[in-house]
């Protein structure tokens, strides 16, 4: 269920980046610089969340992830 439950979030992270892109585009469009810069920052941290989760998991199907301590998952995910 864990693993079921962290590629949702990834899932979830990349649409929340894709749509930080749209908005992004519109924000260009507008010429609203500020919103494109706080847009830029929240597209870029969903795609290194996502990136990291799924780097996680992609190491725990190989086997490595069962000999990671859990409290290290944190600092692998370097959540901010």
């Amino acid at each position: 269920m864990l693993e079921i439950a962290l590629w949702s979030a990834v899932r979830a992270l990349e649409e929340q980046m894709i749509l930080a892109k749209r908005i992004i585009e519109r924000a260009r469009k507008g010429n609203k610089t500020r919103a494109v810069r706080m847009f830029e920052r929240r597209a870029q941290q969903a795609e290194e969340h996502s990136s990291a989760i799924r780097q996680l998991l992609l190491r725990g199907r190989k086997g490595d992830m069962a000999a990671q301590p859990i409290q290290n998952i944190d600092e692998e995910l370097s959540v901010s």
